[in-house]
């Protein structure tokens, strides 16, 4: 029809005017932020210009606006700690204590391309790529509305 509901999208953050400070510098002025369920987006832009701050501001809620109801997980490139644990056992570790379902813990492998042989190879074992799709993998674990990746 033409009432226009057809057109309406439905997100999962829709925020007006914000504005991103950090160390007394501005780093977004009067800004909107909307972000639609489902969708895949990017921050570019030069070194120190704010993206992981506004990145880790968005996960902690921390800016005027943001839904306390959305669940945000924030994945930040980082390498894990070496371990002698099996990849598989290492999630299941943490999905115990992230209090998620254990029973996930493969299909979550699965979705970032973890086979059975890698998910048997110990977290040592995996290169700086591997690890980071480890990480994505327990921030699913946590069934977020809303992930954020910095530089993966």
């Amino acid at each position: 029809g033409g009432d226009g509901a057809d057109e309406k999208k439905d997100y999962c953050l829709d925020l007006q005017g914000i504005i991103l400070a950090f160390a007394g510098k501005v780093l977004l002025r009067p800004t909107s932020l909307r972000l639609e369920i489902g969708r895949r987006y990017g921050v570019v832009g030069q070194n120190g210009a704010g993206k992981t701050t506004l990145l880790t501001r968005l996960a902690a809620g921390d800016i005027n606006g943001f839904p306390p109801r959305l669940r945000c997980v924030f994945v930040q490139h980082e390498v894990l700690v070496s371990l002698a644990a099996p990849v598989k056992d290492f999630l299941k570790s943490q999905a115990i204590e992230l209090g998620a379902d254990a029973n996930d813990v493969a299909p979550c492998l699965r979705a970032v391309g973890f086979t059975d042989e890698l998910a048997r190879k110990t977290v040592t074992e995996l290169s700086g790529g591997w690890r980071m799709r480890l990480a994505i993998a327990r921030a699913m674990l946590q069934k977020a509305d809303l992930l954020l990746l910095d530089e993966p």
